[in-house]
């Protein structure tokens, strides 16, 4: 469906290199009131587009608290050479 691609294989989703990255490598981050917290924190890069615009570079971030106090997330930035600890802060 849809136009063919136009260059290079298909990268992974952010969901399946989770799924395999194991054991996941934890950092401390500043968090919400000054404090530091240790989380999994994996991070990829990969491309996003819009319609009628250039491919551009967009690093993800996906992070894991393994307290349980908070659920997974991804955050996605087009900043590539912003560190992980930076873009969870």
């Amino acid at each position: 469906m849809g136009r063919p691609r136009g260059t290079g294989q298909q990268l992974p989703s952010p969901h399946a290199v989770v799924a395999h990255t194991t054991p996941r490598p934890r950092r401390t981050v500043a968090w919400d009131g000054g404090r530091t917290r240790d989380l999994a924190v994996i991070t990829g890069t990969g491309h996003g587009y819009r319609l009628g615009e250039d491919r551009v570079a967009v690093r993800w971030v996906h992070v894991h608290d393994g307290t349980g106090s908070h659920r997974d997330e991804d955050c996605f930035t087009t900043e590539i050479t912003m560190r992980p600890q930076q873009r969870v802060a």
